[in-house]
């Protein structure tokens, strides 16, 4: 029986076992610090969407969605950058 064909997360974990670590860790650090903000954010988008596809939300309300579009995207951004600092200060120069 043929052994079972590895993903490749599976071999780059293998291959690099420290730098793997230090990303997940970074990951989790950037959840941490931005996954309340971003699930308000998601939380608040829900909604609205489901209101949308059942008819044209009132001016007011997609306003707000357009609004929490860019909020989730600022906070997105944001997180890149902290998880790439994060990553960055884990691995030294």
């Amino acid at each position: 029986m043929p052994a079972k064909k590895l993903s490749r997360q599976q071999r780059q974990r293998q291959a690099d076992p420290v730098t793997h670590a230090a990303m997940a860790a970074a990951a989790a650090e950037g959840k941490a610090r931005f996954g309340t903000r971003i699930s308000a954010v998601t939380g608040e988008i829900r909604p609205l969407l489901a209101a949308r596809r059942a008819g044209p939300l009132p001016s007011a309300d997609e306003v707000r969605l357009m609004a929490l579009h860019a909020e989730f995207n600022q906070l997105a951004v944001e997180e890149k950058h902290f998880v790439e600092a994060a990553l960055a200060e884990r691995l030294g120069p």
